[in-house]
């Protein structure tokens, strides 16, 4: 069979790009850890000759972003209780965002096997001012740089969304590591009720001990470290819920009304905190009828309708 057909052009080519290193740090023991990111999205050919470094990347001005039609970026942080999973494990789920428009970026952070809080955070910080350093090579405006995680991850973006100067490393310095936007998907946001709630359980005997048999050894025990009020002390300073403030980005926040893992309480209290926190403030909760932690209808096609609407309009 020979036919010429005309399918058109209304998909967008997409780029995927693997082992973007932009951290290199050190594990508890003092062992090299090297970060990796990678990244996904539309470039027209200049834009992909300077991300394959065959050009040398232009300077973009501050205020370029409109001027210039540069894209904004979401750096993603996956999830799994803070122990490591693949940064590309849900990349697929990612599609959509680069197919209208958004640079993509999946970023790595030191487990909690590797290091204890807020290493995490200091290597997502890293990651956020490593994206605003390479802007001029992607084609990302470096004045639109959001992002959004999942559990563990959705905790780690929320703090990022405190733009507090706190927990930083010396890589990429001279850049900032303030985010415009937060899209935090059933994040553990109180860390200090959640572990308060598992010590109490584990010091009456009420603690299901079939997987752990001490709190430390939770996933919140083991990425915090520590014990005992040192552990509730740092609980409480890796708690974005306790540490809100007039004049953070714009945040949506997913969660399933049926989590059984982080309450979708926590979303709840996190969201109306936001909003009394000051007049500047900009919030969106959705709760998920029926939605599990996790379960597919965070990536339902109304929910990527949510999530583009809301950075259409504010990143």
């Amino acid at each position: 069979m020979k036919r010429t057909i005309d399918p058109g052009t209304g998909r967008p080519t997409v780029f995927f790009f693997d082992h973007l290193v932009f951290s290199h740090t050190t594990d508890l023991a003092g062992n090299p850890v090297t970060l990796e990111m990678s990244l996904l999205c539309q470039m027209d050919r200049p834009q992909l000759q300077r991300a394959l470094g065959r050009s040398i990347p232009e300077e973009i001005p501050a205020d370029a972003g409109a001027r210039h039609g540069l894209r904004p970026a979401m750096i993603w942080f996956n999830g799994n209780g803070w122990r490591g999973i693949d940064k590309n494990s849900q990349i697929g789920d990612l599609v959509f965002l680069a197919e209208h428009g958004y640079a993509v970026f999946c970023a790595d952070f030191r487990t909690s096997a590797q290091a204890h809080f807020p290493a995490q955070i200091i290597d997502a910080k890293a990651a956020v001012r490593f994206v605003r350093a390479q802007a001029g090579r992607y084609g990302v405006d470096p004045d639109r740089i959001g992002v959004m995680g999942r559990s563990a991850g959705g905790q780690i973006v929320s703090m990022l969304g405190l733009n507090d100067g706190k927990y930083l490393s010396e890589e990429w310095k001279e850049y900032s590591s303030d985010v415009q936007l937060v899209f935090d998907m059933f994040g553990p946001v109180d860390l200090k009720k959640s572990v308060g709630m598992d010590m109490e359980a584990y010091a009456n005997g009420t603690a299901d001990t079939s997987r752990w048999t001490c709190v430390e050894q939770t996933h919140a025990g083991a990425y915090l470290g520590g014990s005992g009020e040192e552990l509730l002390r740092r609980a409480a300073e890796a708690s974005p819920a306790l540490q809100v403030h007039d004049g953070m980005p714009p945040f949506l926040i997913m969660h399933g009304n049926a989590d059984p893992a982080v309450p979708c309480s926590q979303s709840e209290e996190f969201y109306e905190k936001i909003l009394a926190a000051g007049p500047h403030n900009v919030a969106d909760l959705y709760l998920l009828q029926g939605a599990g932690h996790g379960t597919p209808e965070f990536f339902a096609p109304m929910s990527q309708q949510i999530a583009l609407d809301f950075l259409a309009k504010h990143l």
